[in-house]
C-alpha cells in the first residue's frame, strides 16, 4: 500500500516490526522529555486515571481516534499533555514510561549557571523543554534562583521548549519556523561575527549536531550535561499487548523511546508515529518502518499526524470499497449481456 500524505503528517508505512535480519540499533537521545522516576527502578504504569479503564464511555464512536488504543511512552510526570490530547480526541491512551531522566549537578555546569546570570554568554540554545526543567532544578539545588542576564539571547529547538521557557518566565529570541530539531535550529541561526559564546544545556546522549554547526560557524560554543536520560525495561504485560496487536498506535516521542523499544517485538498492524525528524531517523536506522512522523513536534502535533492519519486510512478504505463495488457492477452487467 502505498504511503498517502495527511495533514500533520509525514507518512512513512505502517509495520512496526524491524526489518528482517536487522537488529534494532541503540540511538542518542535528541531530548524533549523529563521525568522523576529514580535510576535503578521499574519503570511505573500511570494508574487507571490515564490509561484505558473505561474507552467505550470516555469516546463517543464517532470521534477522530475512536476505537485505538494508543502507547505513550513519556517518562513520569511528561505525558499528561499528550494522554490529554489523546483522550479528548476520543483516543484510549496508555502511558507506560519507557524513559526517565535526572537532573545533574556538576561543577561546570554550576560555573555555566554563574556565566548565565552574569551576561557571560551572548547565546544559550535550548533543544528540549527537558533542558530547561533540568537548569531550574539545578539552580533551586544550588539554592540560587535561575536567572538569565537581560543581554544573552535565548534560541528554542521548537514549540514544547519555547512554552517552556516561556513558562519560566524567559523570553525566547529565536524560534525555527519549521519542524524543530538541532538541525533546523542551526539552518535558523542568524548570521553574526564570530567569537560570540554561546551555552548549549544538553542530556547526555545528545548528538552534536548543533555545537558542531555553530563551532564551524566560528563561535566559541560550551556544552554542559543538565540531565541524564535512563532507558526503563518494556513491561512484560505491554510486551505481550505489541507483540499480539492489542496496541493500534506507537508514539515515538525521542529517541531514548525507539532505544528502549529495542529488541520488542511489535506486531505488523501497529502503526508507530515519531514525534519529529530526529526521532523518524532513530527509528528507521533501528529497523521500523513509520507510518507518519508529526509536522510539529509537540504533543499538538502528535495527535494532529495521528488524526491525520485515520482519516487517510479511513479515505483508503472508503476507495477500496468503491473499487470493489464497481468491479461487482460490472461483472454483473457482463454476465447480462
Amino acid at each position: 500500500m502505498t504511503a498517502q500524505k495527511v495533514r500533520g503528517t509525514v507518512p512513512d508505512g505502517r509495520s512496526g516490526r524491524p526489518a528482517p535480519g536487522t537488529r534494532a540499533a541503540a540511538a542518542p537521545a535528541g531530548g524533549g522529555a523529563t521525568g522523576t522516576a529514580p535510576p535503578g527502578t521499574a519503570n511505573p504504569v500511570v494508574p487507571e486515571t490515564a490509561d484505558t479503564a473505561q474507552p467505550a464511555a470516555a469516546s463517543s464512536p464517532s470521534a477522530p481516534l475512536a476505537g485505538w488504543r494508543v502507547l505513550v511512552a513519556r517518562p513520569a510526570g511528561r505525558g499528561d499533555d499528550l494522554v490529554t490530547l489523546v483522550r479528548d480526541a476520543g483516543g484510549s491512551p496508555l502511558h507506560v514510561p519507557l524513559i526517565a531522566t535526572t537532573p545533574v549537578t556538576s561543577a561546570p555546569l554550576r560555573a555555566a549557571l554563574d556565566a548565565l546570570a552574569d551576561g557571560g554568554f551572548s547565546w544559550v540554545a535550548l533543544t528540549s523543554a527537558a533542558a530547561v526543567s533540568a537548569l531550574q532544578a539545578a539552580a533551586r539545588a544550588a539554592d540560587r534562583p535561575f536567572r538569565i542576564a537581560p543581554s544573552t539571547r535565548i534560541a528554542a529547538v521548537g514549540t514544547a521548549t519555547a512554552a517552556a521557557l516561556r513558562g519560566a518566565g524567559l523570553p525566547v529570541h529565536l524560534l525555527p519556523g519549521t519542524a524543530g530539531s538541532a538541525a533546523t535550529l542551526a539552518a535558523s541561526w542568524p548570521m553574526e561575527p564570530p567569537g560570540l559564546r554561546v551555552l548549549l544545556p544538553c542530556s547526555d546522549r545528545a548528538t552534536p549536531t548543533l555545537a558542531d554547526a555553530l563551532r564551524a560557524t566560528g563561535h566559541d560554543v560550551t556544552t554542559v550535561v543538565v540531565y541524564r536520560t535512563e532507558i526503563l525495561p518494556v513491561p512484560e504485560p505491554l510486551a505481550r499487548d505489541l507483540a499480539d496487536g492489542r496496541i493500534d498506535v506507537v508514539l515515538l516521542t525521542s529517541p531514548s523511546t525507539v532505544q528502549a523499544l529495542a529488541g520488542t517485538v511489535i506486531a505488523p498492524g501497529t502503526r508507530l508515529v515519531a514525534i519529529g525528524q530526529p526521532t523518524a531517523h532513530a527509528a528507521r536506522a533501528a529497523g521500523r518502518v513509520l507510518a507518519a512522523v508529526a509536522v510539529e513536534p509537540s504533543a499538538r502535533g502528535m495527535v494532529d499526524a495521528l488524526i491525520g492519519l485515520r482519516g487517510a486510512e479511513a479515505d483508503m478504505h472508503h476507495a477500496t470499497a468503491d473499487m470493489r463495488g464497481a468491479a461487482t457492477t460490472s461483472t454483473t452487467g457482463m454476465k447480462e449481456l
